[in-house]
């Protein structure tokens, strides 16, 4: 039976309770204790349930427990000397020295000290080995950059979290990406004061991750594995070994913070230290650390009859009452959804932006991007702080969100039909454990569930950056979040005190599901072991009566832990099955009074069964794929798929003079015609392309983009002034990022070539003014042409007619020239025996004034003269040809007869005269022949 006011378990016919001491009374001692129901239930078939009255299990009444009398032991005395004996008074005796306290001879044992060591190393290197993963993707964007294209909260959130830089390996990024999976901080401490843009009051505090977990558990693990082996009593012993194992990974970690602190390098100077030896950094080892050796000793001298803590955390989980099993249920099924969202929206977030090396980010943005979700899902707010403005709150309901919703709407289904079937899970456990059913209770778990998300708030979820001291930002739930989990809680507690317990009794076929919410019978061995370790504080737990002559016995001198081979001997019974049952019978009474506390349950049996060695080798498979997984990955992300070696292909082409391989890597972004330089033909010649080419460092900007140095020798002069600026396009094969060159390494020179009549050539490629990128070349002699970097050889095409010098232009000291371009002599003859063709044909004119004609005469009226007719006595020779324009003048010297009549008053008499004169005009070459005209007015 149970005691009405605390609902600890108490002997048929007990007037008082031996917990709290309140009466009993008549009429709650003829109520049967409540048993668990049978493994075959038939909730249609009980009986609505009533207040006052057990509820009889699916398929068969409550069993009652055997009468267990409760008696006080009595305490050994010490050897060689007499029992005392009661009422007596006290013997003198003679003095014994002082002797060192028992808890601190337990404390300090060489069996306790090694729990706390191996605790504390199991959950350092469990935190130690998740931090590869981040340190790996840190590594790779080292030589790439991380972005997500978003403006949203989570945009915000992630991009920048990572750091990289000039001069930071692989352990810097280790011990960095270890700082921040423990939800620690980072800053940098200033080397060179000069730089003033760095502020020493910076701090970077990052959301708990998964690293900070894998400490927890791993130590939680070592502290269970040991504790439990060594039967340590957790009161007081393992409060106080929880609280110093904290300390060591907390010093370890921040000492390698420390001493593996990141250079913030400007080129080859140091200017600042990048740190995760901080004092949050510190406090979040240190309190996870403590939480998990702590769980560890608590579940090691609570649920002792389990080979692991995860086995024991799920026995105490499934034993507990109360309040604290609805937190218990309500906690686990909210945290298993926060981080199925968190691991879907991890996914989600690599992929679709291109990202999958973001997947190994997962110690750290896991629990980051389930917050997220989670907190919009459920109604929450994601507050976004900045100094100096007023803080923008994101959720559900925000015009501003920015990101897709329908997600968020199918988690929010998920938890309403999660918290539906834990309040189900809730209203069942009160049908079988009515002490704490009641409204009266209804306050205690929403109360603890606003206690935990208010301190996750504050604590573990938020990312917040303090660039200078007047200057921070911070991303975290909104600091009312806890209220609404509080509200989600209370619901829970509304159904399982309303119609919950209906639903229950009217779904029979559902009951596999609910069964898991009722309370299971703790194994008596385990109660008195709890007991006879004088584990129990207060009130609570309950975890039940003892056996008779079963007490908490004080620590015995010298030894360090309850004695393991007192009688009676630890029995190996398994745990209560997982259908409600029977509680356990009680064991025999000690055959000696007084003896010390028994040994945890089954403290010894260390052996795994097939089926544990099995999930051991999966396991361990698994963990072995990911660990070569992550680092193939790493090792191609950061070489064949990387920034750096995209620039590199890139740049071996220009320095190789495939030019057109060049241009498929990087599109030029130029027209077909001015791309003409832009090819493989153009880097023929000999001493033209660069040599000695190489990516010298790569920096990842603040928008995505990577700026690659290059450094290359060109015209003997080593060049160390161009860069590549790199952008990820999309990804490749689903988890690389496809890196593209957004800015190639195109160059422009320049040549004045205004006496080229027929274009220039270029290494070899004829070149018009249509090649040309500006729109007056043709007009201004002046051609700009886009080149690679490399020296380019410029001339003019082969003719007989003119001819030039080669000109060299390069693309580093000396990217601009000039081609003097020079007629021939066999033009100047062309042209010519082309004026005097002309001067010919215009001899052969009548006119006075031939049409075209450099020569002419000149009459007052032309009706008194006729019959013209010319010759040419000397023909002017060509002294001047521009090749810019087309054009040429001859000499003076030209010297012309004309003869004509002329009408006198007795008739037509024949008359003559002649004059000197020159031509010029413009000519024109085509096709290997050269044509001229004349001006009329150069005579």
């Amino acid at each position: 039976m149970f005691c009405p006011n605390c609902g600890a378990t108490v002997r048929e016919g007990a007037q008082f309770c031996a917990a709290c001491g309140g009466r009993i009374g008549s009429a709650s001692a003829a109520t049967a204790a409540p048993a668990q129901p049978a493994p075959t239930p038939n909730p249609s078939a009980a009986p609505a349930p009533a207040p006052t009255a057990s509820i009889p299990m699916p398929g068969g009444a409550p069993a009652a427990p055997a009468p267990t009398p409760v008696q006080p032991a009595a305490s050994a005395a010490p050897a060689g000397q007499p029992a005392p004996v009661p009422g007596a008074p006290a013997q003198p005796g003679p003095a014994q020295p002082v002797a060192a306290s028992p808890l601190a001879k337990e404390l300090f044992s060489a069996p306790n000290m090694q729990t706390i060591g191996i605790a504390a190393a199991i959950g350092f290197g469990a935190a130690l080995v998740l931090s590869l993963f981040p340190a790996i993707a840190m590594n790779s964007y080292n030589s790439s950059s991380f972005s997500v294209t978003s403006d949203s909260s989570i945009g915000q959130a992630l991009n920048g979290m990572f750091v990289s830089g000039n001069g930071i390996n692989f352990f810097h990024f280790l011990f960095l990406a270890l700082a921040m999976g423990l939800g620690g901080g980072l800053h940098y401490g200033i080397i060179d004061t000069s730089y003033t843009s760095l502020d020493a009051s910076n701090m970077t505090s990052f959301p708990l991750g998964l690293t900070g977990v894998a400490l927890l558990v791993g130590t939680a693990f070592g502290a269970y594995m040991f504790a439990r082996a060594k039967s340590t009593r957790f009161k007081y012993t393992g409060l106080i070994s929880g609280l110093i194992t904290a300390l060591l990974p907390a010093v370890v970690i921040t000492l390698l913070a420390a001493i593996a602190a990141a250079p913030i390098a400007d080129g080859s100077t140091i200017v600042a230290k990048y740190s995760g030896a901080t004092i949050r950094t510190f406090f979040m080892a240190y309190l996870l650390s403590a939480l998990g050796a702590l769980a560890g000793y608590a579940l090691a001298q609570y649920a002792p009859d389990s080979k692991t803590v995860f086995g024991a955390a799920w026995q105490w989980a499934h034993r507990v009452r109360g309040f604290v099993r609805t937190v218990t249920a309500v906690l686990a099924f909210q945290l298993a959804l926060f981080f199925l969202a968190g691991l879907v929206a991890l996914f989600v977030t690599a992929f679709s932006g291109g990202e999958g090396v973001m997947i190994l980010t997962f110690p750290v943005t896991l629990m980051m991007l389930g917050s997220f979700y989670f907190t919009w899902a459920t109604f929450g707010a994601m507050t976004i702080s900045q100094s100096g403005q007023l803080p923008q709150d994101a959720s559900l309901f925000s015009v501003n969100l920015n990101t897709t919703v329908w997600p968020i709407w199918l988690l929010f289904v998920a938890f309403v039909l999660v918290t539906f079937v834990v309040a189900l899970r809730t209203s069942a456990r009160n049908l079988y454990d009515r002490a704490y059913m009641g409204w009266i209770h209804s306050w205690k778990s929403p109360v603890a569930v606003m206690v935990f998300w208010l301190i996750a708030s504050l604590l573990f979820e938020p990312l917040s950056e303090r660039y200078t001291m007047s200057h921070t930002m911070s991303i975290g739930p909104a600091l009312w979040y806890f209220l609404v989990m509080g509200i989600w809680a209370f619901l829970v507690e509304v159904v399982a005190l309303t119609f919950g317990p209906t639903m229950v009794v009217s779904m029979p076929g559902f009951w596999p599901v609910l069964v898991g919410g009722t309370v299971r019978a703790t194994p008596q061995q385990v109660v008195d072991y709890i007991h006879a370790s004088d584990g129990m504080f207060g009130k609570w737990p309950t975890w039940g009566a003892p056996s008779a002559g079963v007490s908490a016995q004080p620590y015995a001198g010298g030894t360090s832990a309850p004695s393991a081979g007192a009688a009676p001997a630890a029995p190996g019974a398994p745990a209560a099955p997982a259908t409600p049952g029977a509680p356990a019978a009680p064991m025999a009474a000690p055959t000696a009074p007084g003896a010390a506390p028994m040994a945890a349950p089954d403290a010894g049996a260390t052996a795994m069964t097939a089926q544990q060695k099995k999930y051991f080798i999966i396991g361990g498979a698994i963990a072995g794929f990911l660990v070569v997984f992550g680092i193939v990955y790493g090792v191609l992300s950061s070489s064949l798929f990387s920034a750096k070696s995209v620039a590199n292909n890139y740049v071996a082409a220009i320095a190789s003079g495939d030019y057109d391989k060049a241009s498929s890597i990087a599109n030029p972004h130029v027209d077909a015609a001015q791309s003409v330089l832009l090819t493989s033909k153009a880097s023929t010649g000999e001493n033209t392309r660069i040599t000695n080419a190489r990516i010298s460092q790569t920096t990842n900007n603040s928008d995505g983009t990577v700026t690659a140095q290059l450094t290359y020798t060109l015209n003997g002069k080593e060049v160390s002034t161009d860069s590549i600026k790199m952008v990820a396009n999309g990804s490749k094969f689903l988890i690389f990022k496809n890196w593209t060159v957004a800015e190639p390494l195109v160059k422009t020179i320049s040549v004045y070539a205004s006496d080229a009549p027929d274009g220039i050539t270029v290494n070899g490629v004829k070149v018009t003014a249509k090649n040309a990128t500006n729109n007056d070349a043709e007009d201004s002699g002046t051609y700009q042409l886009k080149v690679y970097p490399g020296i380019y050889k410029v001339g003019v095409p082969k003719s007989d007619f003119y001819s030039a010098k080669t000109v060299s232009v390069n693309t580093n000291d000396g990217n601009s020239g000039t081609l003097d371009v020079q007629p021939t002599d066999k033009l100047t003859s062309a042209i010519q025996d082309a004026v005097d063709a002309k001067l010919d044909e215009c001899a052969e004119s009548t006119e006075a004034e031939p049409s075209g004609c450099p020569f002419s005469y000149s009459t007052y009226n032309s009706q008194k003269y006729r019959n013209f007719s010319w010759s040419i006595d000397t023909y002017p020779e060509v002294n001047y040809i521009s090749l810019s324009d087309g054009s040429y003048d001859t000499d003076y010297d030209g010297k012309v007869t004309v003869k004509y009549e002329y009408h006198y008053y007795d008739g037509w008499e024949s008359e003559d005269d002649w004059n000197y004169f020159s031509a010029d005009g413009n000519f024109t070459i085509k096709d290997g022949k050269v044509t001229v005209d004349l001006s009329s007015s150069s005579y």
